[in-house]
């Protein structure tokens, strides 16, 4: 080895020690996660994908352990979100808010899943508040007032290229911020995206795993059934004249509709140990749907309502009728499942 080519490999060896001693140190900062998020349930191979239709952009969420960090992540309340379980989820509509929401709910249940009394206890809702002596998890589109903030509650929020926009506004209203997920970020990941809240919420691998398995078929089926489905899928069912797909399948959002036979991932979801765990609990079953306006899921929910899109055009947060296909008569009328 001549002399240069010595004193090249001493400079490289040098530069990356450096790197990471800047990277330990907190001086080279980067927002998390900085490389693919592995895919740590390998039960089956079915791609998720964002229940979104809009552009995403280009912005990686917030992503803290607890919330008495002195950084920028979040403000300066000692509050942890590991033990303070009354939380909101605020979003502008079309930025993954019932994503986010349906996560937290899961977790909150998973966390509280040893304790019947807990769960019973526990409310996950869209505006209405749980009350005082209650745990749970409220959505909102609606930025929240100052008195939740007196009363406990965390905030975690999503974005769509205006993360650092959010944190600070609902900073300066006095909130504890644990975490922003942006647009972007669950477009590329899709459920895979839940992984960022193992260390936020302080959950075991098991306890994220659950959660996991269950967002896994959920988003599918968010996605390809029920009231609230892609637009681009309804279009697919039911073509209108003048309709331009948000997304082709060579976007990371793409819903992928076509792909699933609908009635076996709903079957998947019904076996999830989140599903089976919970199913018990009337009050929360509203969460074991596709959106919290859908009926319950019974094995061919999904084919009905699809079924009836196809026949219909049947709109946005229009329900099926109960006289539509009952599960008794699919096989009678020669749909298969």
């Amino acid at each position: 080895m001549n002399r240069i080519s010595f004193l090249l490999l001493l400079v490289i060896s040098w530069q990356c020690t450096l790197a990471r001693s800047l990277e330990k140190s907190g001086s080279l900062r980067t927002i998390p996660p900085e490389k693919e998020v592995p895919d740590h349930n390998s039960t089956k191979n079915i791609q998720g994908t964002v229940s979104v239709d809009e552009k995403s952009a280009e912005v990686y969420p917030i992503k803290k352990k607890t919330l008495s960090s002195n950084n920028s992540t979040s403000n300066s309340s000692s509050i942890d979100a590991t033990n303070t379980f009354r939380w909101i989820q605020y979003g502008h509509p079309r930025t993954a808010t019932t994503l986010q929401f349906q996560t937290l709910c899961y977790a909150m249940i998973v966390k509280h899943l040893s304790d019947p009394k807990s769960i019973r206890n526990l409310h996950c809702n869209y505006v209405q508040v749980p009350a005082k002596d209650q745990i749970g998890v409220v959505k909102t589109h609606v930025f929240p007032g100052g008195h939740f903030a007196s009363e406990n509650f965390v905030v975690f929020a999503t974005s769509s290229g205006d993360r650092t926009k959010i944190y600070e506004s609902l900073k300066q209203a006095g909130f504890v911020v644990p975490f922003v997920s942006d647009l972007s970020f669950v477009a590329k990941y899709g459920y895979h995206s839940v992984l960022q809240y193992k260390d936020v919420l302080g959950m075991t691998d098991d306890e994220i795993g659950v959660v996991v398995e269950a967002i896994r078929y959920w988003d599918i089926l968010r996605l390809c059934c029920g009231m609230q489905m892609s637009e681009d899928w309804r279009n697919r069912l039911y073509p209108r004249s003048g309709y331009h797909d948000h997304r082709t399948e060579h976007d990371l959002g793409y819903h992928g509709c076509e792909i699933y036979n609908i009635s076996q991932v709903e079957e998947d979801f019904r076996s999830t140990v989140l599903y089976t765990s919970v199913a018990q609990y009337k009050h929360l079953k509203p969460m074991l749907r596709p959106s919290t306006v859908d009926g319950d899921l019974d094995g061919t929910y999904c084919l009905r309502y699809d079924e009836h899109v196809r026949a219909t055009g049947i709109g946005f947060n229009k329900a099926l009728p109960n006289n539509i296909l009952s599960p008794s008569r699919l096989h009678h009328d020669g749909i298969q499942t």
